[in-house]
């Protein structure tokens, strides 16, 4: 799959095979405030106390009026991890940890936006 900006491609995203991931990036194709996306490669990595962690987006979000004009505000740079469930409970005790040491290094380090997700409807 790729992503169309304006009629330039700018980066194939490796999704073959894996469900989730295609259905997560057709509904991005979907939403107008999304000015980009990218799947991370596995070898982006965080350091964690409990292993490395690789988030699955890097999302650039552009806010739009009810009209679809955009509003002028600051974009958002947003990382999002897609899980089945947002229920941190449900996943694997190692899975969650990762997860929570990601939040407290986008948020808390780096000062962006962190959410673990089901769908794109949950954006931004």
């Amino acid at each position: 799959m790729f992503r169309d900006l304006g009629g330039e491609y700018v980066e194939r995203i490796d999704v073959i095979g894996n469900k989730a991931f295609i259905n997560f990036v057709e509904d991005l194709e979907k939403i107008r405030e999304v000015k980009m996306y990218i799947k991370l490669p596995n070898w982006f990595e965080v350091d964690t106390p409990v292993g490395k962690y690789n988030p699955d987006w890097a999302i650039v979000w552009e806010e739009r009026d009810e009209h679809g004009e955009l509003t002028g505000s600051p974009l958002l740079y947003l990382v999002r991890e897609t899980k089945g469930t947002t229920q941190l409970d449900k996943l694997r005790a190692d899975e969650r940890r990762k997860i929570l040491c990601g939040k407290k290094h986008f948020e808390d380090a780096l000062g962006t936006s962190y959410k673990v997700v089901a769908s794109a409807s949950e954006l931004p």
